[in-house]
């Protein structure tokens, strides 16, 4: 699902918003997906970072700066603790 979301995102043409796309820096989808962000260096912003790590919050908040965020999905959650881990300070 998130190689899909990201080539939906790469095909909208211009817009005037940005993507942040954090993941852990493993390839999953036979290098696809760094293709796709790589064709689109000005729609996505690239950060990795493990969610399971304390600097993952200030790691986000850093990539963030001081854009607004319209949304968040989330397809990496696979427990309580890190659908917690700094939500409420992001």
């Amino acid at each position: 699902m998130g190689l899909a979301l990201v080539k939906h995102f790469a095909a909208l043409g211009d817009c005037d918003y940005q993507v942040l796309v954090v993941n852990r820096g493993n390839i999953y989808w036979d290098d696809e997906y760094s293709r796709v962000i790589s064709m689109n260096p000005t729609r996505f912003i690239e950060l990795k970072a493990d969610r399971d790590t304390e600097s993952f919050t200030a790691a986000v908040k850093q990539a963030i700066g001081l854009r607004k965020v319209l949304g968040v999905i989330d397809f990496s959650c696979i427990n309580f603790e890190q659908a917690c881990r700094g939500a409420s300070t992001i």
